[in-house]
């Protein structure tokens, strides 16, 4: 049996060392999105996940993104598996619960947002990661996604990319 094959068969059959990364799946999002979103709702940024299938149930999930945006002037961004929203605030009144948020108060430029977080799900099902936008004004708003709210053709105004990297850790 050849080193490659033994660590192999040992991440198999869930013998290895913690901390160790036994796979990383990763999604970037080149292409622009945008969507009307009423106040405090959230919406699934089309193209924005990624699946894992974790290969013991003691294994963690290691979710890294950024999600760059505009419009909405005030925006959060949620960390769901499958549909459960993960990664989320305590509960405060009324005050809506999400992972990360931001402020963009300009017409013209990009506000990345990131997230991080690792997750315990404990199970070696096929796991959804995706991450939502939540519009945290008093109206609705269109909220564009790896694009200014402008359409101006300037060098100084961006299209960027959104990402979402999964890292299965031995647990």
């Amino acid at each position: 049996m050849t080193v490659a094959s033994m660590k192999q068969s040992s991440i198999l059959q869930g013998v290895a060392p913690k901390g160790s990364v036994l796979q990383v799946v990763s999604t970037t999002k080149t292409d622009t999105f945008s969507a009307s979103v009423a106040s405090a709702a959230a919406i699934t940024v089309t193209g924005l996940n990624a699946t894992i299938t974790p290969v013991a149930t003691s294994s963690k999930v290691l979710v890294m993104g950024s999600v760059s945006i505009d419009g909405g002037d005030i925006v959060s961004v949620g960390l769901f598996r499958d549909t459960t929203a993960i990664a989320i605030a305590d509960s405060s009144g009324l005050r809506s619960r999400d992972t990360s948020g931001g402020s963009s108060f300009t017409a013209a430029f990009l506000l990345t947002i990131p997230v991080m977080f690792l997750d315990s799900p404990e199970s070696t099902a096929a796991l959804v990661y995706s991450l939502k936008v939540r519009n945290q004004n008093n109206s609705t708003q269109t909220v564009y996604v790896n694009r200014p709210v402008s359409l101006i053709n300037e060098a100084r105004l961006a299209n960027v990319v959104s990402t979402i990297t999964l890292m299965e850790v031995a647990g």
